[in-house]
């Protein structure tokens, strides 16, 4: 398990995946009208638990921006498209 977890790049990789497929929140929308998503409830846990561990430190990974870029590019569309079509071909 630990040669495959691969100096801990596989667990980043799962959670990764884990964030691409989790839904993303409702939509929000500002006083100006613009609507947003918010990222889902794992990835705003993630991103507020980093800070709140490494409080003097302002270099952090921001979970949120890199949810939000694969959200625009439509990765999660993709991936669940293609877990469905994997599924039913078994």
């Amino acid at each position: 398990m630990v040669e495959q977890d691969d100096g801990g790049r596989l667990i980043k990789k799962i959670v990764a995946l884990e964030a691409i497929l989790a839904a993303p929140g409702e939509m929000v929308t500002d006083d100006q009208g613009r609507e947003f998503i918010p990222p889902p409830s794992i990835i705003v846990e993630r991103d507020k638990s980093e800070r709140e561990r490494l409080a003097i430190c302002t270099d952090w990974r921001n979970h949120s921006t890199a949810w939000l870029m694969r959200h625009q590019l439509g990765l999660r569309a993709v991936l669940v498209d293609l877990m469905a079509k994997n599924y039913s071909v078994l």
